[in-house]
C-alpha cells in the first residue's frame, strides 16, 4: 500500500499523516520515519520489499523525497503555478518495490499535487489532498474549529475573521497562481483558539473578532506585491489604488516593496532550494509568502532589477524622490514594468 499526501497546507499534512498511521498502525510498533532527502530510494527500498520481523507489517513514513526534483504536479494542472521536473527514476522504481503487508507513506508538503511520473507509474496509491477549502467549505471549518476549542461560532463571525486574516483570498482562488495565497489553516485555528478563550463561557461574536483580530495590513498587501514582482503591472497600478484608499501608510508600503525584495534575493540566489527551507533560514514564519514569491520570480526575476531597486532607494535617501508618491510609482515602473 503506498500513501500519498501532499500540500501545500502543514496543518492539513500533518492532520492526514496522523489519521493514516492512527489507521495503519495505531501503537507505532513497527513504523519508521525517514528524511527523503538525505535518504537514498535504494535504502527505503529495503525497508519496504522486506516484512518485519514474524511476518509483521512495516510502514514506512519518508518526508520529502519528491520536493528535491518536482515542484508540484503534472504540466497542465501544477497549482504552484510552476511546471514539474522529471522525478528521480530510483524513487519511481522505489514505488514498485513495496510488497504485503508493508505500507510506504510518502510525506511532501511543499507539493500542491503528485508529481506526473508517480501518477505514470503504474502502481496504486492513495492520495491526501493538503490543499486548503476555500468558501463556504472554510466557513464550515473555521465553524468546527470553534467546536472543539469548547466554543462557538456563527457564520457571520467566521466569515469576518477570515476577511480580517485572508483577505480577498478565502473566498476562492486566483485565477493566477503567481499571486495566490492559500489561507494558513495553521494561523485560523490558532486565532479561533485565542477567540474561544477571550470569550469563554459566550460564544465567538462578530464583535469579538473586530476587537482581538485586527486586519493585518501586510496580509492585505501579498496581492499586490505579488502582481508587482510578477510583472503584472496593470493590476499591481490597481491593487496599489486599493490600498491607498484603504488607508495604508505610503510609507509602509514602501517599505514593504524594498522588504519583497530583501526576501526574493536569498530565493533566487538559493536555486534547487525549496523556498520555505530558505524562508526558515532566515527567520520568515511565513511559509506561504515565501512560495508566492518563488513563483512570481519565475515570471519576472528581481536580479536583474535590484540595481534600479537600490538606486530608488538611494534616490529617496537623497531627497531626488521628494515625495512618498514619487518613489512608490518609481518603483512600480522600476520591477513592474518590463
Amino acid at each position: 500500500m503506498i500513501v500519498f499526501i501532499h500540500g501545500p497546507d502543514a496543518h492539513l499534512v500533518r492532520q492526514h499523516l496522523k489519521d493514516t498511521l492512527a489507521r495503519l498502525d495505531p501503537d507505532g510498533a513497527n513504523t519508521s520515519r525517514v528524511d527523503g532527502r538525505t535518504t537514498s530510494p535504494q535504502t527505503i527500498a529495503g525497508m519496504v520489499a522486506t516484512p518485519a520481523f514474524f511476518g509483521m507489517a512495516r510502514f514506512v513514513v519518508v518526508d520529502d523525497l519528491f520536493a528535491r526534483t518536482a515542484k508540484g504536479g503534472d504540466d497542465d494542472d501544477d497549482a504552484s503555478g510552476t511546471s514539474s521536473t522529471k522525478a528521480n527514476p530510483a524513487a519511481i522504481e522505489l514505488l514498485k518495490q513495496v510488497v504485503e503487508p508493508n505500507s510506504l507513506v510518502l510525506v511532501e508538503p511543499s507539493l500542491a499535487s503528485v508529481p506526473a511520473a508517480v501518477k505514470k507509474a503504474g502502481v496504486g496509491i492513495e492520495v491526501k489532498s493538503g490543499v486548503a477549502p476555500r468558501g463556504p467549505g472554510l466557513t464550515a471549518w473555521v465553524i468546527e474549529q470553534a467546536e472543539l476549542a469548547g466554543s462557538s461560532i456563527d457564520q457571520a463571525a467566521a466569515q469576518a475573521l477570515l476577511d480580517a486574516m485572508s483577505p480577498g483570498m478565502w473566498r476562492e482562488a486566483s485565477r493566477n497562481a503567481a499571486y495566490d495565497v492559500p489561507p494558513d489553516l495553521d494561523a485560523i485555528q490558532q486565532e479561533v483558539i485565542k477567540l474561544a478563550t477571550y470569550a469563554y463561557p459566550e460564544p465567538i461574536t462578530r464583535a469579538v473578532v473586530q476587537r482581538m483580530t485586527p486586519v493585518s495590513a501586510n496580509d492585505q498587501l501579498f496581492p499586490f506585491l505579488s502582481a508587482l514582482y510578477s510583472g503584472e503591472y496593470a493590476n499591481a497600478l490597481k491593487l496599489l489604488a486599493d490600498a491607498i484608499d484603504r488607508g495604508e501608510d505610503h510609507f509602509r508600503l514602501i517599505a514593504q516593496i524594498y522588504g519583497q525584495a530583501e526576501l526574493a534575493t536569498p530565493i533566487e540566489a538559493g536555486r534547487g532550494i525549496r523556498p520555505e527551507e530558505i524562508g526558515k533560514d532566515i527567520g520568515v514564519a511565513s511559509a506561504y509568502r515565501m512560495a508566492a514569491i518563488a513563483r512570481s520570480l519565475s515570471r519576472n526575476p528581481v536580479a536583474e532589477r535590484l540595481p534600479a531597486i537600490t538606486a530608488v532607494d538611494r534616490g529617496q535617501k537623497q531627497g531626488e524622490l521628494r515625495t512618498t508618491d514619487d518613489v512608490l510609482f518609481a518603483l512600480l515602473d522600476t520591477i513592474g514594468s518590463r
